[in-house]
């Protein structure tokens, strides 16, 4: 993705820090009010197959957005206006497009208006005319420590736990194997699997349970 300023647009691209289907999404904030050739925008050039039907989705959480669009294509002509308030919640939305006479789609999620916080997330852009689930990553498990090494002169000093995050709408159940060596020979001191279950769009954190009264 590309971020744009034209004109006299006083606007930023910034990182929201719980997005829909990550841990991340991008922010689009707009202080200029609308006017001729005054916008920000992101945008990234697709290769389309010609004169094919396509779909374009993507998740938003909008706050005082007066005017915003996403689409594109030649000439700009697709303009699928984005809601002007989401009351802090994630929604999903849609628009159906043709490729035309060309071989390539500018996709754009463009602001020419004040934007207080224009996140947006999950974008796709498929063949067909219905949107089908973002195949993004289900899941992203960490594992979370007191120290930065990873290696110790005793079991106890080893305070490790892990931690799942779950971008789906659905409970995640997780399971991790854990082991314990002793180095430089690799002896295995200790080793077991941890359980649990994590709410949809939710996070859960299990301590690994090391010998030597540490985990």
């Amino acid at each position: 993705w590309t971020f744009g300023i034209e004109g006299s647009a006083h606007g930023a691209l910034s990182c929201a820090n719980d997005g829909f289907h990550g841990p991340s999404a991008a922010r689009l904030t707009n202080q200029s009010p609308r006017s001729p050739g005054v916008y920000i925008r992101l945008f990234q050039k697709i290769a389309v197959k010609r004169n094919t039907d396509y779909v374009i989705s993507m998740y938003v959480r909008c706050k005082s957005v007066v005017y915003s669009w996403f689409g594109g294509g030649p000439k700009w002509l697709r303009r699928e206006r984005l809601p002007q308030d989401t009351a802090g919640k994630w929604v999903r939305v849609s628009a159906p497009c043709n490729s035309g006479d060309s071989d390539t789609w500018e996709l754009m999620i463009l602001s020419e208006d004040v934007t207080e916080a224009l996140d947006t997330d999950a974008v796709q852009m498929e063949e067909g005319k219905e949107a089908t689930e973002f195949p993004g990553e289900p899941f992203a498990a960490t594992l979370q420590n007191k120290t930065y090494a990873g290696v110790y002169e005793s079991p106890k000093e080893v305070n490790v736990s892990l931690r799942v995050n779950n971008y789906q709408r659905r409970a995640l159940p997780a399971t991790s194997s854990w082991q314990l060596r002793r180095l430089p020979e690799g002896q295995v001191l200790s080793q077991g699997e941890i359980s649990l279950k994590v709410k949809s769009n939710g996070s859960a954190q299990a301590r690994i349970p090391f010998p030597g009264g540490a985990g």
